[in-house]
């Protein structure tokens, strides 16, 4: 009885090992860990506020007479 919970605790451990190297391993020729994928598609364009000169990432921005603007031009810090 001894024997069979000994190879049932190493099976055990050997699968838990294969699932997590089967996670780390990504696609191959995907270059890169995932870590690094996962950050390199958070990424977001960065505009400039025409009015005011306030970065921001692009969902936060809109387009105003042809021009990049804050979101709420009510709160836009443009300079006069």
């Amino acid at each position: 009885m001894g024997k069979i919970v000994f190879l049932f605790i190493i099976a055990a451990i050997a699968w838990v090992l294969f699932k997590g190297l089967g996670k780390k391993s990504g696609k191959p020729g995907a270059g890169g860990s995932d870590a690094t994928q996962s950050r390199a598609n958070d990424v977001e364009t960065m505009v400039k506020c025409h009015r005011c000169g306030v970065l921001m990432p692009e969902s936060e921005s809109m387009m105003l007479d042809g021009n990049v603007s804050c979101h709420d031009p009510a709160h836009c810090l443009h300079r006069a």
